[in-house]
């Protein structure tokens, strides 16, 4: 998938258009030179699970998942303390589960085709884009200046 030899200490975006495995992303987290990477879009991410080692990306800003056999969006993603924008093409059996971590910076988030579910805790959050809102009473505790687009 990736060539090791060569110099990505300074690759700031990542654009993966092919399949990309567990064992794939395990493989790119542990890799050093990814330490600056700010944006990162995968086109088919066949996981069912996200490596612990995904919270290495520190410096990570812009999450795109197009699709991706994930059940649930993991709390690894928004673990990250530099995400402030997550973009999430999932599925409707799709959900968040557990809390949101108090460090969580995120300021827009987009789920392309899933009702949204408890994002409460989503203090930072400005722009919410989704299909649909299942519960709207879950985001009271959100920013005030929320503005939800409905796809």
């Amino acid at each position: 998938m990736i060539n090791t030899k060569s110099n990505l200490n300074y690759i700031k975006t990542l654009v993966l258009d092919t399949k990309v495995t567990c064992e794939d992303l395990r493989k790119l987290c542990d890799l050093s030179f990814f330490q600056n990477l700010e944006y990162l879009l995968f086109y088919n991410l066949e996981c069912k699970e996200i490596p612990d080692n995904f919270t290495m990306l520190t410096k990570l800003e812009k999450l795109i998942v197009n699709s991706s056999d994930l059940d649930h969006l993991p709390t690894e993603i928004l673990s990250l303390p530099s995400l402030k924008h997550l973009q999430f093409d999932v599925m409707d059996y799709q959900t968040y589960e557990g809390e949101i971590p108090a460090s969580c910076k995120i300021e827009e988030i987009e789920f392309q085709s899933t009702p949204v579910k408890d994002l409460g805790n989503l203090v930072n959050i400005s722009t919410l884009k989704s299909v649909g809102i299942e519960d709207p009473s879950s985001l009271n505790n959100t920013n005030e200046n929320i503005n939800l687009v409905v796809h």
